[in-house]
């Protein structure tokens, strides 16, 4: 298959963006990421304390139960 001429350099005269505009858009990524590790650091020391039982009985389809500890 071939192309027609006319269409053949359609890349070539896109218009590209500039450089600027990335760089503003990894500042506000870092940013966000940043934000992100705080709300890890957070939720994980609320977590620290499993509240409920101390011991889990997990039973199976066959019937067969599993004591899992805390």
């Amino acid at each position: 298959m071939q192309l027609p001429e006319n269409e053949e350099n359609i890349v070539e005269d896109q218009p590209t963006e500039a450089v600027d505009s990335d760089a503003d858009d990894n500042e506000n990524q870092e940013d966000f990421s940043e934000e992100i590790e705080d709300e890890d650091t957070e939720s994980s020391l609320e977590n620290e304390d499993y509240p409920g039982e101390d011991v889990v009985e997990i039973i199976n389809l066959r019937g067969e139960t599993t004591t899992v500890l805390k």
